[in-house]
């Protein structure tokens, strides 16, 4: 059996059990462990025909464990225990605060502090205060309630106490990038530029954005793999016939950059790790499989958030999305027309990714 097939077997041997973890709780002990080391060693010397075996169940258990381990980790450090409770809140702002419909002042903290104690969620604050930026340290008091949104908890009504200043390179740079958009067309063409180079939705116009939801146009203002190409494949250009080492780390950092400029959504996650694992096959001269490179990102990301694979509809329909581009693609450009050959490609891919998606949504929607 093919290296290849092996990895992507592991992969789906780890992915398939995180959803068994998610469910059946697999508590860790010594046998276990001892059972992983031993496949892991078996997978070494035995025939390649039955590698993957061990392999397999070795990814299984791995995936299990992690899964069962982030879920205690929420249950012990997470805030479920003060809803409905008056409660103080301290953390540092993510994104972009914005204004909703109700005339709210909303923004996310993460790393959280509850009443003094280190919690490791993240809570929606809902304030009247437009005082509070990216990158803040905040305090807030007030009556925290479930949400079917994320991050899953709501404070409303609070009382904000901004408590550090200080914000992150990145932040400031988006910020600069903000100001020049501003500077240079101003309005509401500038949030639209804001949302097509870094997904910040939240400065359109509601109108603007029920038009885009309406039509099927709302991945034009999500970043994605697309945006990541553009730069990637600009710094290549520039750099990799040059200097190739310098252009494979100037690469990466302007990938990893971008990730935190934009605050890394499923998304843009996957798409970065995928660029990253490309980058370094091309700098050493070693052809990736687009499959093998899918698993890998799948199994980094869980790694990141081992329970996205159940709760997080962008995960899934990242993935779901780039899996029926990579394998329906090539069946549809038989299909369809040859000429116009950049137009009917666009429409191969853009047809592909609705054919796995959509059946997908619509079960989501069915459920909800």
């Amino acid at each position: 059996m093919r290296r290849p097939t092996i990895i992507i077997l592991g992969c789906i041997g780890f992915m398939l059990g995180v959803v068994i973890g998610y469910y059946f709780r697999l508590a860790p002990n010594w046998w276990w462990l001892v059972f992983v080391i031993c496949s892991a060693i078996a997978a070494l010397y035995i025939s390649k025909n039955i590698k993957f075996v061990p392999l397999f169940l070795a990814m299984l258990i791995i995936g299990s464990f992690i899964v069962t381990y982030r879920i205690e980790s929420v249950a012990r450090n997470g805030i479920s225990d003060i809803v409905f409770k008056k409660s103080t809140v301290e953390g540092t702002v993510v994104g972009d605060p914005y204004w909703d419909q109700d005339r709210n002042y909303v923004f996310v903290i993460t790393d959280l502090k509850v009443d003094g104690v280190k919690k490791s969620e993240s809570i929606k604050i809902k304030t009247y205060s437009s005082a509070v930026k990216e990158g803040f340290r905040v305090r807030a008091e007030g009556k925290v309630f479930p949400s079917l949104a994320k991050p899953g908890y709501t404070l409303s009504y609070a009382k904000i106490t901004i408590i550090g200043t200080d914000q992150p390179l990145l932040v400031l740079a988006k910020n600069h990038f903000y100001r020049g958009a501003e500077i240079a067309v101003g309005g509401e063409p500038a949030n639209f530029v804001k949302g097509i180079l870094v997904g910040a939705r939240s400065s359109l116009a509601k109108d603007l954005q029920d038009t885009l939801n309406a039509t099927g146009l709302s991945h034009v203002v999500a970043v994605s793999g697309y945006n990541l190409t553009i730069l990637v494949v600009l710094m290549q250009k520039i750099l990799r016939r040059r200097w190739a080492w310098g252009g494979l780390v100037v690469s990466l950092l302007l990938v990893w950059a971008f990730v935190g400029l934009t605050g890394g959504s499923a998304s843009i996650l996957r798409a970065a790790i995928m660029a990253s694992v490309f980058l370094v096959a091309s700098y050493y001269g070693r052809p990736v499989s687009i499959f093998v490179c899918l698993g890998i990102t799948a199994v980094l990301t869980l790694l990141i958030n081992p329970t996205a694979i159940m709760d997080d509809l962008g995960w899934q329909l990242s993935f779901l999305s780039l899996s029926g581009i990579v394998v329906l693609t090539p069946i549809l450009q038989k299909i369809l027309p040859k000429r116009p050959p950049l137009f009917f490609e666009i429409v191969a891919v853009t047809l592909a990714a609705q054919i796995v998606t959509v059946p997908y949504i619509l079960y989501k929607i069915g459920r909800a």
